[in-house]
């Protein structure tokens, strides 16, 4: 079983994964603009 520490860490990576590809969806948007 997946104890709480391994659990919060994946959220983590998660979240930095979403805000990267938004990141780079924005820049596509600015770029086809």
């Amino acid at each position: 079983m997946l104890n709480i520490e391994t659990i919060q860490g994946y959220q983590m990576l998660l979240k930095m994964v979403r805000f990267f590809i938004s990141k780079t969806e924005v820049t596509h948007l600015a770029s086809d603009m």
